[in-house]
Order: structure tokens, then C-alpha cells, then sequence
């Protein structure tokens, strides 16, 4: 019954759409007819135009012809026509030559003109003015001028041929389109005298005339314009009628079958919904069902049909709850919530229901609807997630949540009783080179196996969770002492002995460290049992990994430091409290001071000055290193610019740059601004970079380093010797110094270890063009040995000590 509802409904919403498409077909015929008879009236109207330009071509031709055939029948009739002699008129030869020289009173000289001399002189010298090209020409030529050409030959020999008077033709003259007629002329008695042997009447001659079409066409055009554009008028106009009427059936069309539509949408709604959806009258009894609430509850249309709603009832709700249902619909008119009812089965489920009353014209209700869907699925899938939500997917374990809200359980049970309790930490140890190695799919596998060991150790009352990646949290409750942890942690990290199997054959070899804080004795809050564990648990990794420590006072009171200092050290450049000291960089040949090095120190408000030592670790680690390295390089080269405009000579400023600031993509571009800024010469620039920052790819240390040479700054390597000293970065990289840590250099007299190793660096300096410094040069038996073994460069105490800008002033003026 349903697929044949459904069948009509789209039968037709076929009939519809076909209905339409016919609209539109007749719509698009009609307009292609008018749209036919406009063009064929138009193609129509053009013929007519051309040819009535033609018309008046040729009318104005033949006017033309008329016109100077009459002309030259009146000279003719009055004996020819006397003109004045002059270079352009000379006089007719083939006349008598009688008739060329009389004399007027006042002197001039006339000749006699023929007719048709008079007419070609009178179009070849005017012709072009008149835009007619008119000739007299004859079938036997006595000059050029009477001489037809191809076009006119050809005719004046058919016109004789045929008797015929005239003739005409289009053609086109200079690529631009004419109309030419011709009409045959006898010979008349006065033109016997050069004619010979003709008599009067023979066809011996014709007047051809070319007349220009295109000024006939453009007047036609003229004519045409309002014509075409009251046609296209007529036309659109006609158009818009034709689709406006169109649009008007269309409309008509949908309207007529809008009501029906409606009801066949409700319909088609009604049957195909996923909802189960039952019409109630308003005693509750069912009065109509759709296959939704057929296929969620069980029961036929006819099974349940004019039965009591009450069939559905699944005991779950009290009384109470469903007069509180019915009174909610009175007083709102509907009802929405969960529910429980029962399937035909007798399987009870939950349902998210909606009861809506129905009410006619005058207000009053008639119908109850109710629409409702199985929510079985949503309850397994929030069950699903309740249990996600405190437990990790992997292992099984309780998560960080679960393990919070027991420990939170726990510290609140422990403080009433007065008993103890441990949560200890447990980090993997290697398990980064497992999944590096052999895969996650591997690591996932270890995990597991870890958490099925470690719980084969711990009481049933224990709390083993897993925090993420390779981190568990063990809670142990009711302690009976602290060794009893300690044994604990001890069973734990004994279960590591054995390898664990990741598949395949293989095996890996994994340790256990532990962090362990007892509570309430170390703490009383959940947040500082855990931090407090976690920092026990890094304790372990320090102390060789593999083991466990308890927490311990020292180890807070280090962790709180170093956060203090970190949020000191975040301040430090707002506050202005980091300040640049320079140590002179010394020419050991002459004891000269040819630069400086710049060393920064923090004036921190409550202990005082720190060196780097102090700081620049915890700057690196947290990145803050970038902007005062470049608060460094500012400043630094700001009083470089200072001492060059005072006079004073220096040849390099030497600037320390961290690994992470070397690694620092906006490190060149960094430089180059603050060079352009201050404009310092750049080759007065030397960047020191300790071995360590140059481990990386060498093709990306090549590219960093090509490109801060480009700048023109030069580099050099601090602390040489302490770090890798790799042979094969000094030939590749362009480096111009090697610095000699200080640590070579305060034993240098004393024994004999360090002597050769200084020597071979001085060596292997000068093999490779570079230049050395000494660092902490602090007696003059160490200078001595540094002159004697070839150094260029010192640095220390007996030169000087780091200063600020001012005192060095007073130092480098004394020397």
C-alpha cells in the first residue's frame, strides 16, 4: 500500500512537471514562429530596399543621359558653341580651321566646339566634382577620349548587335559598388564631317554613364533605421506577451495543483518518516499509525488500531509521572521527554516522544499526535561514552578523570580516618625508540602487555591508570608505612625484567621510573599530589632511570625557582633590567685592543646581577632566547655605532648567538634590520655559534651560514675543542675564527695534556687560514705561551674584565 501511495504521489508530481515543460515548449515554439515571421519580413523589406536603391541608380543614370543628350542636341541645333582658347580648351582639329581663330571686340580668340567634344572635355575636368562619371565614346574611335573601354565595347556591340536602346549593369569601380548604363547615339549631320562614310542615323556611338550606389544605399539605410527599430520594438513587445502568458498557465498550472500537493506532502511525510508517528483521539485511542511505529513497536496498522495507547505502558513510570504528562498537554497543548514503553515482543525500550494536540478552526481540540523514535542506539552509544570518557580505549585502565575523582575520593576518606596513602607515577623508560623503531602498531602491543603486568602486582582495591602515551598513575590506599611502597615499587620494576613481545619474533628490552608521593603526609590537595609525584618521578629519570624516588622538599623548592625565574625572565625585557657588558678582544702581537665581545648580564631586582649561566638555559628551553637575542643585537650594535662616531677604532664586535636563535628561521632577516638600522658595517659584525649548533644537516647549516656571509658578517666558533670538533665542518663551512675554551687555556702551563691540544688547535687554525683567540686568559705565563705558540687573539682578566659601555670608554682611552 505504501509503495503504491508513493508510486501516485510521483505520478503526479510527473504530471506536474510535464505539464509545465509543455507550457514552456509551446511558450518557445510560439516565440520561434514570431520571431521567423519578423525575420522574413525584415529579410523581405532589405530585398525591397536593394532593389528600390538600384531603382534610383538607374533613374538617376538615365536622368543623366537625358540630361546631356539634350545638351548636346541643342548645340548641335544652334551649330556648335564658340568657347575662348586656352590650354585646356585648344582648338578642334577635325573642324575647319576656319572656325578656330574668331576674334571677339574685346580680343579674345573663340573657337568652334562640337557637341560631344564640348561634353567628354566638360566630364573629364568635372566629372569627378559631380560624382558621375559620364562618356561619350564611338564604335570607331578618332581619339583616346572616344576610345570605350573592355565594359563599354562589349556593350555598345550588343546594344548595335540586338537594336537594343540602353542597357545597365552593377559592378563594382575601385572596390566600391556602381551602377553603369549605356544607350546607343546615331551620328547626326554635323558630325559627318569627321565621321566619314557614315550617314546621318548609324549607330557609330553611345554616352555611358556611372552612377555610385553607395549614397543610395546609405539614404535607403536612412529610411530603414526607425523602421528596424519600431520592428524590434513590435517584436520585444510581442516576446514579452507571449512569456508573460506562458508564465501565467505555469502559474496557474502549480496553483491548481498546490491544495492536492500539500496533502500529498503530508502524506508522503506520514508514510516515510523514520518516527513513529499515531493520531489519538482525544480518549487515547489510536485512530491511524505509520510504518515507523509499526516497525518500532511490532504492532499492524489493524492490530492497533482503534486501541487504547495504554497497550504501550511499560510500568517503568509511576502513575505520577503520567499525570503529570497529561496535564503538562492540557495546559501547553504538548509534551515532550523520554519514556519507556513496551514492543509487542514485551521487550521493553526508551523512546524520545512528542505529544501535540490538534485543534480546529474555532480553537478546540480534536486529535492528539504523537511522534516518537527509538532511542535504544543513543542509550548504548552515551553508555559507550560515559565509559570512554573514564577510560582509556587501549588498555582498558581508568583515565586521568577517573584517577582524579578516586584520589579526590581517597584524600577526603584518609583525612576523616587518619590513614595513608601513595600515588606513584610510572614512565617507560626507552619506549620512545620502541615506536620509533618498530612502529605504533608495536608500541600499542607493549602497552598493553604493561598493563596486564602491572596489575598481576597490585591489591583489588588498587587504582592502576594510564594518563596517555607511555604514563601510568598506581593510587594505594590504607598503607600500613612507607616501606610498603617502597616493596611495591620495587615488584613493579622487577617485572620489567622479562622482555616483551612485539610481534614476530622479536623482543624488547624495557625499565620503569617512579615518582612517589605520600599523602596527606607530602600533601593534602589532589593537584599537589600529582604535581608532586610527577616531580618525584623526574627525580628517577635523573637519578639513572629504572628505579624510584619519594618526593622531597629540595625537589619543590627547585621546581618553584625555576618557575619564578621563568616568569622573571619573561618580564626582564619589559623592564628594561637586562644590561650589555664588553670584554676587550686583545692582538696578542702588539697587546692592541682591536674589539670588544658583547656579554649580556640581568640586573635582577632581588638577586642581583646574573651571569648568563644563570639564565640563558631556561631562556632557550622556553624560546624566550629569540627576542632578547635580538634586544642583544640591537643594543650592541647601536653602541658600536656610539664608539665608531667618537673616533674610537675597533675593528669587530663579537656577539654570542644561541643554538636556538642559529636555528631561528628569521635569524638573517633579523640581522640584516638591525644592521640597516643602526648601520654598523657588517664586516665589523663576528657571530659566535658553539660547535653543538652546527650538528644539524650540514646542507641546511651550509644554506643558514651562506646566507649570513652574504650579509657580510663574519663567524666564529666559541668554546672550540669542548664539543665535536669535527674536521670536516671547518673545511665545508665559512668560518673565519676559532675561539679556544677557557678551560684549555687556565692549565696551560701546568701540565702536559693541554699544551699539545692548544698547539694542535693553533695547528689546524693556521693549515686552514683561520684565525685563533684565546678565552680566560688570566697571567701573563699563559700569554707568553699563546705569543710563543702563534695565537692572534686573547681574551681574559689580564686584559680586562667585562665592563659597561662607559668604563671601557675610560679603558680604551688610557691604553
Amino acid at each position: 500500500m505504501v509503495d503504491a501511495r508513493e508510486r501516485g504521489v510521483s505520478n503526479i508530481s510527473g504530471q506536474i512537471k510535464r505539464e509545465c515543460r509543455d507550457i514552456q515548449r509551446y511558450a518557445l515554439l510560439a516565440l520561434v514562429v514570431w520571431s521567423l515571421l519578423f525575420l522574413g519580413g525584415f529579410v523581405e523589406y532589405d530585398t525591397l530596399t536593394e532593389e528600390r536603391s538600384v531603382t534610383l541608380a538607374r533613374e538617376a543614370a538615365k536622368a543623366n543621359i537625358n540630361r546631356d543628350i539634350a545638351l548636346r542636341n541643342w548645340i548641335n541645333q544652334h551649330g556648335g558653341l564658340y568657347i575662348e582658347t586656352s590650354e585646356h580648351t585648344p582648338p578642334n582639329s577635325a573642324l575647319d580651321a576656319s572656325t578656330h581663330g574668331l576674334l571677339t571686340p574685346d580680343g579674345r580668340q573663340l573657337t568652334l566646339m562640337s557637341s560631344d567634344y564640348l561634353i567628354r572635355h566638360f566630364y573629364e575636368h568635372f566629372g569627378e566634382q559631380l560624382g558621375v562619371e559620364s562618356r561619350l565614346i564611338s564604335a570607331s574611335p578618332l581619339s583616346n577620349l572616344e576610345r570605350p573601354d573592355p565594359w563599354e565595347r562589349k556593350k555598345l556591340d550588343w546594344l548595335i548587335e540586338t537594336r537594343h536602346n540602353e542597357t545597365f549593369e552593377l559592378i563594382e569601380s575601385d572596390s566600391r559598388p556602381a551602377l553603369r548604363m549605356i544607350q546607343r547615339l546615331g551620328l547626326e549631320s554635323r558630325c559627318q564631317g569627321c565621321h566619314l562614310r557614315r550617314s546621318v542615323g548609324d549607330d557609330v556611338g553611345a554616352i555611358s554613364v556611372s552612377v555610385p550606389l553607395t549614397p543610395f544605399r546609405q539614404h535607403q539605410a536612412e529610411l530603414l533605421r526607425p523602421v528596424y527599430l519600431g520592428g524590434g520594438a513590435f517584436w520585444f513587445c510581442g516576446s514579452g506577451i507571449i512569456l508573460l502568458i506562458s508564465e501565467l498557465r505555469r502559474r496557474r498550472a502549480l496553483e491548481r495543483h498546490e491544495a492536492s500537493s500539500e496533502l500529498r506532502q503530508a502524506a508522503t511525510v506520514f508514510l516515510s518518516s523514520h518516527e513513529g508517528v499515531v493520531i489519538a483521539s482525544l480518549q487515547g485511542d489510536v485512530l491511524a499509525v505509520n510504518p515507523a511505529f509499526t516497525s518500532i513497536t511490532g504492532y499492524s496498522q489493524e492490530e492497533i488500531r482503534g486501541q487504547n495507547l495504554n497497550i504501550l505502558q511499560s510500568g517503568r513510570q509511576s502513575s505520577g509521572f503520567y499525570d503529570e504528562m497529561w496535564s503538562a498537554i492540557q495546559q501547553r497543548g504538548f509534551w515532550r521527554g523520554e519514556i519507556w514503553n513496551r514492543r509487542k515482543s514485551g521487550e521493553i525500550y526508551p523512546e524520545w516522544l512528542t505529544i501535540s494536540t490538534v485543534f480546529d478552526e474555532q480553537g478546540d481540540p480534536v486529535n492528539y499526535v504523537g511522534v516518537f523514535s527509538d532511542i535504544s542506539v543513543i542509550k548504548q552509544s552515551q553508555e559507550q561514552l560515559e565509559y570512554l570518557a573514564y577510560h582509556d580505549p587501549l588498555t582498558a585502565l581508568p583515565n586521568r578523570a577517573m584517577m582524579r575523582d578516586r584520589l579526590g575520593h581517597a584524600v577526603e576518606r584518609l583525612h576523616r580516618s587518619g590513614g595513608q596513602g601513595a600515588v606513584m607515577f610510572l614512565d617507560l623508560d626507552r619506549f620512545k625508540s620502541v615506536n620509533d623503531s618498530y612502529g605504533h602498531r608495536a608500541g600499542d602491543r607493549v602497552l598493553r602487555e604493561v598493563a596486564r603486568r602491572l596489575k598481576t602486582r597490585l591489591r583489588e582495591g588498587d587504582t592502576l591508570a594510564r594518563l596517555g602515551g607511555d604514563e601510568f598513575v598506581v593510587l594505594l590506599e590504607d598503607l600500613v608505612n612507607p616501606q610498603s611502597v617502597a616493596a611495591v615499587a620495587s615488584d613493579l620494576i622487577a617485572l620489567f625484567d622479562e622482555l616483551f613481545d612485539i610481534g614476530d619474533g622479536r623482543h624488547v628490552s624495557l625499565g620503569l621510573s617512579i615518582g612517589i608521593c605520600l599523602f596527606p603526609e607530602d600533601a593534602g590537595r589532589t593537584d599537589e599530589i600529582l604535581q608532586y609525584a610527577d616531580a618525584a618521578l623526574y627525580q628517577a629519570k635523573e637519578g639513572g632511570r629504572n628505579t624510584y624516588r619519594f618526593y622531597t622538599d629540595a625537589l619543590t623548592r627547585s621546581a618553584r625557582e625555576k618557575l619564578a625565574l621563568e616568569a622573571a625572565l619573561s618580564l626582564a625585557l619589559e623592564r628594561e633590567e637586562f644590561v650589555l657588558h664588553y670584554q676587550p678582544l686583545v692582538r696578542l702581537s702588539d697587546r692592541e685592543i682591536t674589539g670588544v665581545e658583547a656579554l649580556l648580564r640581568w640586573h635582577h631586582p632581588e638577586r642581583g646581577m646574573l651571569a648568563p649561566e644563570a639564565f640563558i638555559p631556561l631562556a632557550e628551553e622556553t624560546r624566550l632566547i629569540l627576542s632578547i637575542g635580538e634586544w642583544v643585537l640591537h643594543q650592541a650594535c647601536r653602541q658600536l655605532r656610539s664608539w665608531l662616531d667618537q673616533g674610537l677604532v675597533l675593528s669587530t664586535l663579537s656577539i654570542n648567538l644561541s643554538p636556538v636563535q642559529f636555528h631561528h628561521q628569521g635569524l638573517v632577516d633579523s640581522i640584516e634590520r638591525v644592521l640597516r638600522e643602526t648601520g654598523v658595517p657588517p664586516e665589523l659584525i663576528e657571530l659566535e655559534v658553539t660547535e653543538s649548533a652546527l650538528m644539524d644537516p650540514i646542507g641546511s647549516v651550509e644554506e643558514r651560514i651562506a646566507r649570513l656571509k652574504a650579509l657580510g658578517v663574519r663567524l666564529a666558533i666559541d668554546d672550540f675543542g669542548t664539543g665535536y670538533s669535527s674536521l670536516s665542518y671547518l673545511r665545508r663551512f665559512d668560518i673565519n675564527r676559532l675561539k679556544i675554551a677557557r678551560s684549555f687555556i687556565s692549565s696551560l702551563e701546568e701540565g702536559e695534556v693541554d699544551q699539545p691540544l692548544v698547539t694542535s688547535i693553533v695547528t689546524l687554525a693556521r693549515s686552514l687560514k683561520l684565525q685563533v683567540l684565546a678565552e680566560g686568559v688570566e697571567r701573563d705565563s699563559q700569554l707568553g705561551c699563546l705569543s710563543m705558540l702563534g695565537c692572534d687573539f686573547g681574551q681574559g682578566y689580564l686584559f680586562g674584565h667585562p665592563l659597561p659601555p662607559d668604563e671601557l670608554d675610560l679603558l680604551m682611552q688610557n691604553r
